[in-house]
């Protein structure tokens, strides 16, 4: 009996040990059909929270124009890009799974932000696999070329890396082709990430064969869906918090850096009083 109680015990121990598995597929933000939340109201450096998960984002109106970067949480339907609003639509029309809901990923070194996904409560976290497909905009670019970026070809490629860290070390690095030799991602793809192991934080990257004397000249975005992890235990890290800006525009460039009066189709740079720069596109 005393064995048994012991056996029982330990089997308690463990299972209050293990690691809990979580999906976040971003529907608890509850948006209706052809919605995008922005991150308006959240704090600064607060994150789109979604079963623990911090998903980095930041929102910033610069005199009327309205600039986020990280990540959205859409609902949108259409898979065109034709203006600025478009921005927000997959290559897709849907979540994973044929869901509603999926989060738009946009890429900046220009924002602030730090580009990363880390759970709310700084604990552990082994991720096992994620959902991906091409944003509208980057997908309309690539197959067609626009103002700012190349039509793409079969040399050309467009990459997200997803990047383990653990007590600041890079566990691995899982790379994500979103277009390599004249094929371009438009459907959802399952990633395994299980090569990142145990990490702290994810660091999230972009790099493409269009670069331009502003960077990358590929639209930076993508979409993610159905994020599986394991959760651990907590840990003492912390992730890199956003500050709010409260810059004003003072001018307008052009991808080629000449000012103009307005805002143009494609890529524009953003000068602020505060000596910044942002990328912004239409």
């Amino acid at each position: 009996m005393k064995k048994a109680l012991l056996f029982f015990s330990a089997a308690l121990l463990a299972a209050s040990n293990a690691d809990a598995q979580v999906t976040v597929d971003f529907e608890e933000f509850n948006l209706e059909q052809d919605q995008v939340n922005l991150g308006k109201e959240l704090t600064p450096g607060e994150g789109f929270v979604s079963q623990g998960f911090k998903f980095c984002n930041g929102y910033a109106d610069y005199s009327g124009y309205e600039y986020f970067d990280g990540f959205a949480i859409s609902t949108m339907t259409s898979t065109k890009f034709e203006s600025l609003s478009d921005q927000y639509n997959s290559c897709v029309g849907f979540g994973a799974d044929k869901s509603k809901t999926y989060a738009v990923f946009f890429y900046s070194v220009y924002g602030g932000n730090a580009m990363e996904i880390v759970h709310n409560e700084n604990r552990l976290f082994t991720p096992q696999k994620v959902a991906i497909t091409n944003a509208a905009y980057a997908f309309s670019s690539m197959c067609n070329g626009d103002s700012f970026a190349k039509k793409f070809t079969e040399d050309d490629w467009f990459r997200l890396y997803i990047i383990g860290h653990k007590d600041g070390v890079v566990t691995d690095t899982v790379t994500v082709d979103l277009a390599a030799g004249g094929m371009l991602l438009f459907t959802w793809k399952t990633i395994d990430l299980t090569a990142l192991g145990e990490v702290d934080r994810i660091e999230l990257s972009m790099s493409s064969t269009d670069i331009g004397d502003y960077g990358m000249n590929t639209p930076a975005y993508c979409c993610f869906d159905n994020f599986v992890t394991l959760v651990g235990e907590a840990t003492g890290s912390k992730s890199i918090a956003a500050s709010a800006s409260k810059a004003s525009v003072e001018g307008i460039l052009s991808p080629d850096g000449k000012r103009i009066n307005a805002l143009q189709k494609g890529m524009n740079i953003l000068l602020l009083d505060d000596g910044t720069t942002r990328k912004i596109f239409k």
